[in-house]
């Protein structure tokens, strides 16, 4: 992994070495790391082999898309929203207006 200059550099090292030699493949965990290394604390990705593989690293949360949605409790069936609410500050933007 190329150097990086981000708060948790040192903990990316750590789950790159932890993925190498895994099934993930070299693209997902860079983009992991990378995710690790800027301390976010949540990844979201349909890729089996990461989900499998990033469940014991303790840096960040990696779930999918469905276990996503879930945790925001938005009741099935609801219309997808066309516009920001009002609130929002991007709402008066118009490319934030789809």
């Amino acid at each position: 992994m190329r150097e990086l200059l981000a708060p948790n550099a040192e903990r990316a090292a750590q789950a790159e070495d932890e993925l190498a030699g895994s099934d993930v493949n070299e693209t997902d965990a860079r983009w992991l790391c990378e995710a690790i290394a800027d301390d976010s604390t949540l990844a979201i990705t349909w890729d089996q082999p990461l989900l499998n593989q990033s469940a014991g690293l303790n840096s960040i949360e990696v779930v999918s898309p469905a276990t996503a949605w879930s945790a925001l409790s938005v009741p099935y069936g609801t219309a997808a929203r066309i516009a920001p609410s009002p609130t929002n500050p991007l709402s008066q933007q118009d490319w934030w207006n789809v």
